[in-house]
C-alpha cells in the first residue's frame, strides 16, 4: 500500500511538471484580441482595482436595536463583499456611542462614513458633506420622502426597523380579555391594565410597556397606526414615570409581568420567538404597527472626504443600497429601504414572520431636533 501511494505521488508530480512546461511553451503564443482587456480579466478573477487604495473608516452609532445581529456586523459583512469586487480598499468599522463620536468630531477627528439614526444625525450635521448624487428611484416611498426632507442630499437610508405589539394568550387571559382568538392588540393597548392584590402591597400590571429612550418615538408609531384613536384608556394604561426607559428594560418588565402588551421592535420579536422555541412562553400574539417608523439608519459622508476617496465612499454607499446588500439586511431581521422584490426574496426572517408590505410609511425629517423629538414622545 505504501509503495502504491508513493507511485501515485510520483505520477501526480510528473503530470504537474508536464502541464507547467506546456503552459510555458504555448502561453506566449496566445494573443489577446483587440477588444480583450487585461484589466477586465483581472476583474473577473481577482476583482477590479479600487480607484482609491487605502482604508475607509466607518463610524456606526446605534440608537435602536437591530434584528438577530448588530448593524456593525452587517456593515462589516457588506464592506467585505465590496472589497472582493474592489481590490486595494479596506474598511474599518467602529461602533461608537453618541458621546464618543461627538467628542472625536469636536476635536476634528472625523471618519469617512457615518452610520446613525435620528437625533444623532442632527448633531453631526456640521461634520458631513453632501452626496454628489442619489438615485432616489431605487428607494421605497417612505425612504424617498426622508431623503427629500433634507435641504440637500446629506443622508441616505440603508436599513430600517419596525414596531410591533406583542403579547401572549396567557397574559391576555390574566387581564381577563375576551374573544382572544380575534383580538387586535392595538384595540386594547390602553385598556388592559389591572391590579394584583397582595398581602403587603398591590402590584400594578400596566396595559402597555414600551421603551422611549433618547430619540425613540414608539408613541408616535402607535398614534399613527391607530389614527390617533386609542379607544378607551384606563388609569393603568402605561407607567407615566417610564420616560427614558430603554427598549431592553421595557422587554424585561414585560417578561416580569409588569405589562400585558409590549410595544417593541423587531428585536423583541426575535427575543420572544427564542423564548417560544425554548418552551418559556407559548401562543405568541404579534401585531405589526404600520404607518410610521423612526427606526431608520442613515449613512452620511464625512466632510473631509475628497478626490478618489470621496468617489469610492459614494460608490460603497451605492453598493450598500444595492439588491445584494439589501438581501443581506433582510436576512438579519431588519427591513430593506429600497424597492427590492420581496416576492422573490423569502429568506428574510422578519418577512417570514410578518408578510405585510412595509414600504409606505411616515418618518421624521432627517435632521429633526431633540426638542422636536421630545414633543413627539407623548401620547
Amino acid at each position: 500500500m505504501k509503495k502504491l501511494k508513493n507511485l501515485k505521488s510520483i505520477v501526480f508530480r510528473v503530470l504537474i511538471s508536464v502541464l507547467v512546461i506546456v503552459l510555458i511553451i504555448f502561453l506566449p503564443s496566445v494573443k489577446l484580441s483587440q477588444n480583450q482587456d487585461l484589466q477586465n480579466i483581472y476583474g473577473v478573477f481577482l476583482g477590479n482595482k479600487s480607484k482609491y487604495q487605502g482604508i475607509i473608516e466607518i463610524w456606526n452609532i446605534d440608537s435602536f436595536e437591530a434584528g438577530n445581529r448588530s448593524k456593525t456586523s452587517l456593515l462589516n459583512e457588506i464592506s467585505k463583499e465590496y472589497q472582493k469586487k474592489n481590490k486595494g480598499v479596506y474598511f474599518m468599522v467602529r461602533n461608537l456611542t453618541e458621546n464618543e463620536c461627538l467628542g472625536l468630531a469636536e476635536k476634528g477627528e472625523l471618519p469617512d462614513l457615518i452610520s446613525c439614526s435620528y437625533g444623532v444625525a442632527e448633531k453631526l450635521r456640521p461634520y458631513i458633506r453632501e452626496f454628489s448624487s442619489i438615485d432616489e428611484d431605487i428607494f421605497e416611498s417612505g425612504a424617498k420622502e426622508v431623503i427629500l426632507s433634507a435641504d440637500k442630499k446629506f443622508a441616505v437610508p440603508w436599513c430600517k426597523g419596525g414596531y410591533f405589539l406583542i403579547s401572549t394568550r396567557d397574559k391576555l387571559e390574566k387581564a381577563k380579555i375576551e374573544n382572544i382568538n380575534n383580538i387586535k392588540l392595538s384595540s386594547i393597548a390602553f385598556s388592559s391594565g389591572y391590579v394584583v392584590k397582595g398581602k403587603k402591597s398591590d402590584k400594578t400590571v400596566y396595559s402597555l410597556g414600551f421603551g422611549n429612550y433618547k430619540y425613540l418615538m414608539p408613541q408616535m408609531a402607535l398614534k399613527t397606526y391607530n389614527n390617533s384613536e386609542v379607544g378607551s384608556v384606563s388609569k393603568y394604561a402605561y407607567n407615566e414615570n417610564q420616560n427614558g426607559t430603554s427598549p431592553y428594560t421595557a422587554y424585561c418588565e414585560f417578561i416580569a409581568d409588569e405589562s400585558v402588551i409590549l410595544l417593541g421592535t423587531q428585536r423583541d420579536v426575535f427575543r420572544m420567538k427564542n423564548r417560544e422555541a425554548q418552551g418559556k412562553v407559548s401562543d405568541l400574539i404579534i401585531e405589526q404597527v404600520l404607518g410610521f417608523t423612526d427606526l431608520i439608519q442613515f449613512v452620511m459622508l464625512g466632510k473631509n472626504l475628497s478626490d478618489d476617496k470621496l468617489f469610492v465612499a459614494e460608490d460603497f454607499v451605492k453598493f450598500l443600497t444595492s439588491v445584494e446588500s439589501q438581501n443581506i439586511i433582510l436576512k438579519s431581521g431588519l427591513f430593506s429601504v429600497t424597492n427590492i422584490d420581496n416576492k422573490s426574496e423569502k429568506t428574510g426572517i422578519m418577512q417570514n414572520i410578518i408578510p405585510q408590505n412595509f414600504g409606505n410609511y411616515i418618518a421624521p425629517k432627517v435632521f429633526i431636533t431633540e426638542n422636536e423629538i421630545n414633543a413627539l414622545q407623548k401620547f
